[in-house]
């Protein structure tokens, strides 16, 4: 996948996709690399919902936590009654 650094669509895409081609390399090696038409078409658009949900899936307010662990904490230190 030969780019040449081309500007595509207001975006600098990397000689070779090297970043992309590492990271296959590295996480799945069976997956075939990607061609330079799909990473213009991602650069051109790359939010997706799937990914925010993927992002934030796990995600908690941290002052939720801070009452629950507080709370944990405060429970272990009573007494018993």
């Amino acid at each position: 996948m030969e780019t040449g650094g081309a500007d595509q669509g207001g975006h600098r895409v990397l000689d070779g996709g090297q970043v992309g081609e590492t990271h296959r390399r590295a996480v799945n090696p069976s997956v075939k690399p990607k061609t330079e038409r799909q990473i213009v078409k991602w650069l051109k658009d790359p939010y997706s919902d799937s990914a925010e949900y993927k992002m934030w899936g796990n995600g908690v307010c941290c002052p939720c936590v801070w009452f629950v662990l507080s709370g944990i904490v405060f429970s272990t230190q009573l007494s018993p009654a």
